[in-house]
């Protein structure tokens, strides 16, 4: 069974430790092959280049949805 990570960049991080594109960084290096992380963005909050940006440097695949001005990534470790 694949592991399913949700990150939603939208909350508001109560420290710097737990901003959510910490988070993010850490859940895509800890990644295991078959693994997914979703990632719930706004554009305005969190662009989503900034999120393909962390994808491609750790060697990853994604796709993507939009639905009512959300974006919806799945990053997924082949």
């Amino acid at each position: 069974m694949e592991e399913i990570i949700t990150i939603d960049l939208r909350e508001k991080p109560r420290s710097c430790a737990e901003h959510p594109l910490v988070k993010l960084t850490k859940a895509l290096k800890e990644l295991k092959k078959g693994g997914v992380v979703r990632v719930i963005t706004d554009n305005k909050i969190v662009p989503i280049e900034t999120i393909k940006v962390l994808a491609r440097k750790n060697n990853l695949k994604y796709d993507i949805v939009e639905e009512n001005n959300l974006y919806i990534l799945h990053i997924v470790k082949q």
